[in-house]
């Protein structure tokens, strides 16, 4: 397990987790150098606290530092991306082949 402030990165179970409340997840499903991202979840009580954008942020980080191609089939992370410059080369490219 990795881990980075209050979001825990388990590897074994291919999720990102907010420490206080593993409920709080991004999952995501890795083929070699592609990483999807496919599920970002906060229950309801927890929403509108930065939760599930600083699960997305450091999902997104971890994908920078390890040279993947993202693609977002949660919406919520596609956003995210779309909304901070810093995360938009990550985006596979449609010509791309794992």
């Amino acid at each position: 397990m990795e881990s980075n402030g209050r979001v825990e990165h388990r590897i074994g179970e291919s999720r990102f987790v907010y420490q206080d409340d593993p409920r709080c997840e991004v999952v995501y499903r890795q083929t070699g150098k592609v990483v999807d991202f496919v599920r970002t979840y906060v229950p309801n009580d927890l929403r509108g606290k930065g939760i599930a954008q600083a699960l997305a942020h450091e999902a997104l980080l971890w994908a920078k530092e390890n040279h993947l191609e993202v693609v977002a089939t949660c919406s919520f992370v596609g956003r995210y991306i779309d909304q901070h410059q810093e995360f938009q080369n990550l985006r596979r490219s449609s010509g791309s082949r794992d």
